[in-house]
Parts: C-alpha cells; sequence; structure tokens
C-alpha cells in the first residue's frame, strides 16, 4: 500500500501521505507515517522527494482505545433500554447479545445458564455463531484442565469476571510464525447472579489481541450487573404471579367446598324437617 500511494504521488508529481506499519528488528510492529513533498529540478522535471517519518503509534492506539469506549458505552446504553422493555427474560437475553455484538462490535456473544443440577449450563442466547443456542457445556473441567483455558468456566466457578487477552499482534515480539498458527482472540467472561448466586454467565469475545483493559472491563461488569439485577425482577415477579395462581386456585377450592358443605347442610336440615 505504501510503494501504491508512493507511484501514485510520484506519477503526479504531487505530495505523498501515507500511514503504514513498521516492524522493527526486535519483531515489533509500530505504527509511522510518512509525508513528502516534491521537489522540482530547474526543468520542472520532479527530481525527488523532501519529507519525514513519525512515530504514530501511541496516537493510533489511543485513538483506537477511544473508539471501542464510545462503542462500548453505546451498547451499554442501548443494552439499558433493552432491560428496560424486554417483556421476557429470554427476550433480553437475545437482545442483550445482539446489541452488544452490533455496537460494540465483538465478534461473539453470548449468554449461558445454569440448569437446576449445576453440573451443567445451556445457551440461551448467542450471535456471532460461536455457540449455538441449545448447546450444552459440563460446569466441572476435564480432569488436568486449567481454568485459565475457559474465562467462562472460571467465571461461574469463581463468581467474579475472567478475561483472557490472548493471541499475537503488532505489539508481540513473535507474529504467529504460519498460517496455521491460532488466530488471536481475546474473551471475557462476567457471571450472571440471581438472589445473591452465580445463575450463568455473559461472554464476549473480539479476535484481536490483548483488547481488554480495566475500563472496558469494568464497564462490561456493569452491564452484567444490570443484566444479573432484571434477572432477580423476572424471578420476583414469576414468584408473585405463581403465587397468585396458587391463591386463586385456593380460593376456587374453598369456594367448592363451602358449596359441598352448604348442600350437605341442606339436606341434613331437610331430613330434619321431615
Amino acid at each position: 500500500r505504501w510503494r501504491q500511494a508512493f507511484a501514485e504521488a510520484t506519477a503526479r508529481c504531487g505530495r505523498f501521505a501515507q500511514g503504514y506499519r513498521l516492524r522493527g528488528r526486535d519483531g515489533r510492529y509500530r505504527w509511522m507515517f510518512d509525508q513528502a513533498l516534491p521537489r522540482l529540478g530547474n526543468d520542472g522535471a520532479l527530481a525527488g522527494y523532501v519529507g519525514s517519518s513519525v512515530d504514530i503509534h501511541d496516537r493510533v492506539l489511543a485513538d483506537q482505545r477511544h473508539r471501542r469506549l464510545a462503542n462500548l458505552h453505546a451498547a451499554l446504553s442501548n443494552a439499558n433500554e433493552a432491560i428496560v422493555r424486554a417483556a421476557t427474560a429470554q427476550d433480553l437475553y437475545q437482545r442483550s447479545c445482539d446489541i452488544v455484538a452490533r455496537y460494540a462490535r465483538f465478534r461473539v456473544t453470548w449468554i449461558a445458564m445454569l440448569e437446576d443440577d449445576r453440573k451443567w449450563m445451556t445457551v440461551v442466547a448467542s450471535h456471532g455463531g460461536a455457540a449455538a443456542v441449545g448447546d450444552r457445556f459440563a460446569v466441572r473441567p476435564e480432569d488436568g484442565a486449567d481454568l485459565v483455558d475457559s474465562p467462562a468456566l472460571a467465571a461461574v466457578h469463581e463468581g467474579r469476571y475472567c478475561v483472557r487477552n490472548d493471541g499475537w499482534d503488532e505489539g508481540d515480539a513473535t507474529p504467529a510464525p504460519d498460517a496455521e498458527a491460532a488466530a488471536p482472540q481475546s474473551t471475557a467472561a462476567f457471571p450472571l447472579f440471581r438472589h445473591g448466586g452465580v445463575a450463568g454467565v455473559f461472554v464476549v469475545s473480539v479476535g484481536l489481541a490483548d483488547y481488554f483493559d480495566a475500563q472496558m472491563t469494568q464497564l462490561l461488569a456493569a452491564l452484567a450487573a444490570n443484566l444479573s439485577f432484571a434477572l432477580d425482577s423476572y424471578t420476583v415477579e414469576a414468584e408473585r404471579n405463581a403465587a397468585e395462581v396458587e391463591l386463586r386456585q385456593l380460593n376456587v377450592t374453598l369456594e367448592e367446598k363451602v358449596r359441598e358443605r352448604t348442600a350437605a347442610l341442606e339436606v341434613a336440615n331437610s331430613e330434619l324437617e321431615a
């Protein structure tokens, strides 16, 4: 791309400006910006360029982080609105996954809830295809497995968020050596609570290394806390509805017994009068 831009600039004898990544001797990549003005000879022909190269790596990373935080704030705002508007827990799960993936531009988002035996959890909502609704995962890790290898399991077991910033990028000294090397990926998992106990997990993933910094993690943790609050609300509402149904059924039963007792008394009174 740099060569193409320079060739186009020389073809028109115009100003040249191009940003690019440059790999240093230590194997790390840094963002650079070149700009130059054409130098013309006495005959008006292009004699060369005079310019400079500037290291803009820190500025580029700061701009990227600013955009990511802005996108995440937009995702949280829309997700909180969905929490208010969602009619059911299932509706809330799927809306949250879709909104966070869309606005924060995460490659994968999914929510899984613990089953009654707490030995398995089932995916109840997803976006991105890595986990499909209905998929089941054993809560207990396989023998010899490290919880750090699965942020979702770690979040469920430990009751706190777990972040894994994996992979390689321009900041690594040893980029992926071949096409078969693992692609960069960062994953963050946040436990969801119901009545103070872990009830599920909210997972987000992006195809970049070292993506989740402290501020982004705290924003996502706040979203998970809001989802947990909504779960408590749905649970309280469900319990209230169940209590109302039970009370109505009890009233029906009492009314039937009263009618039966009244009928029996009427029969007894008739017999006495006879």
